[in-house]
């Protein structure tokens, strides 16, 4: 346990960054928050009594300094599309960083290193065959750290307030009342985690002894279809809201005049197929549940729209 001892969170001031700060005050942990905005730091933090530390996490000699005194680093910065291949870089640094005070580390990663067509449901010995430079990047990233003595949690994409992803950018379409559109077909399945849902798996991960140098898959509410978010979300907003396929043809052509369509072309593939998780060997150990759609979505929609 953590009583009397210290933890700090690099990238704090992101969407899993955020939960895992309130999951640690909730426990009376003592806190060292982290992030290259000052700004965003007393925003997210500044009615807490967590210690803020402003720092360049690619340098070492920052990162080492950040983590001094801690007990466990929770690394959870996440990286534009444009520097995402950066994640390397940052595993060799936490990993120094770890090295030289002796801290644990949880490294909060995603699953696009399984590439695409995984088999599912994805766990922990479903192979890893990254199709794209991205999640290559994130699968070593994982090797250096899990080296190092990690623990691993790899993550299906967010949803949920103040987070960003396939689905937020369909729910904030549809909160606006456009079509929503979709990268896969409307009737495939694919599992989202709700964000506020992983403070407590990820501290819980933290405190496991025995755990270090393991990687653990960490699912969220199974799959869904397109067909199903539009229901749920239909109900909420008296409408029906309305999915439309993007074909890798659409999206082919999209990236000749949008940037945003560009930098998302190279893992589209892995959007093509399927995600489902089995997140069973998690919570045989730490137990929990995940938020159901049709809770996590309404609430999400409302946060979009100023209700909540």
């Amino acid at each position: 346990m953590m009583e009397g001892r210290k933890a700090v969170i690099f990238g704090a001031t992101g969407a899993t960054g955020r939960v895992i700060a309130q999951a640690l005050l909730d426990r009376e942990i003592a806190l060292r928050v982290v992030s290259r905005s000052a700004t965003h730091l007393e925003r997210d933090f500044g009615h807490t009594g967590a210690e803020r530390v402003t720092a360049d996490l690619f340098d070492a000699e920052m990162a080492t300094h950040a983590a001094d005194g801690c007990d466990v680093i929770f690394q959870c910065v996440g990286l534009p599309m444009e520097r995402y291949t950066d994640h390397v870089e940052l595993g060799r640094v936490t990993a120094q960083a770890m090295r030289s005070t002796g801290a644990a580390c949880v490294l909060v990663s995603g699953y696009w290193s399984y590439g695409a067509g995984a088999a599912c449901p994805i766990n922990e010995q479903t192979e890893r065959r990254p199709s794209d430079q991205f999640g290559g990047a994130r699968l070593e990233q994982e090797r250096i750290l899990l080296g190092a003595g990690a623990r691993v949690a790899v993550l299906p994409d967010f949803y949920g307030p103040g987070t960003h992803g396939v689905l937020m950018n369909a729910l904030e379409a549809i909160a606006s009342g456009k079509p929503a559109m979709w990268f896969q077909p409307l009737g495939d399945l694919r599992e989202y985690v709700y964000v506020p849902d992983l403070g407590k798996p990820l501290v819980d991960l933290a405190l496991r002894e025995g755990a270090e140098g393991e990687r653990f898959v960490i699912g969220g509410a199974g799959g869904i279809s397109a067909a199903k978010i539009a229901q749920i979300a239909g109900r909420l907003l008296g409408c029906q809201p309305v999915f439309r396929e993007v074909s890798p043809l659409k999206l082919t052509l999209g990236a000749l005049l949008n940037k945003e369509a560009r930098s998302f072309k190279p893992v589209a593939p892995i959007y093509r197929s399927p995600a489902v998780f089995d997140d069973s060997r998690f919570r045989d150990l730490f137990g929990g549940e995940a938020t159901p759609y049709e809770q996590g979505i309404p609430e999400t929609l409302r946060w979009l729209r100023g209700d909540a």
